[in-house]
């Protein structure tokens, strides 16, 4: 911690029990820091940087996951749609939408589509939206192929 804070503020927080969590917080005993979610005894040392909760999509694939339907063939071309519901916040930008997306986006390829790859260059077209709601829906379409 750093000591110029103590002394600018004229208290020591160990003297009232206090302890000082992620992001110069202080917290009583026996409370949680509501950064990272620990206790004091628990907390990350002193300088080193917040964690970040990391979500993962697996559960959102779970029921879905154990399905062996071939949705497409392998190496066909496909478009993908996912929309995504909003509460009264409304809509994401597109880039935040895009990258909040990633970890469904990464299992809808490896379980669904049994691919190894999710890039554009393999087949897949992938196309985002937004509406009011809860949730998300995934649609997956074949791409037909030109012939020339």
């Amino acid at each position: 911690m750093n000591e110029n804070k103590r002394t600018s503020r004229g208290i020591d927080p160990e003297k009232f029990g206090m302890w000082e969590g992620c992001r110069g917080e202080f917290y009583t005993a026996g409370r949680v820091c509501r950064i990272c979610g620990k206790p004091r005894a628990d907390h990350r040392a002193a300088g080193l940087p917040a964690a970040e909760p990391q979500r993962t999509a697996e559960k959102t694939l779970d029921t879905f996951a154990e399905i062996q339907i071939p949705v497409c063939k392998v190496d066909a071309p496909c478009r993908i749609i996912i929309t995504r519901g909003h509460g009264t916040a409304g809509p994401l930008d597109y880039d935040n939408l895009v990258g909040g997306l990633k970890a469904l986006r990464d299992q809808i390829t490896e379980k669904v589509l049994h691919r190894r790859s999710d890039a554009e260059k393999d087949g897949i077209e992938w196309l985002y939206r937004q509406e009011p709601g809860r949730g998300c829906k995934v649609e997956i379409f074949k791409k037909e192929s030109k012939v020339k």
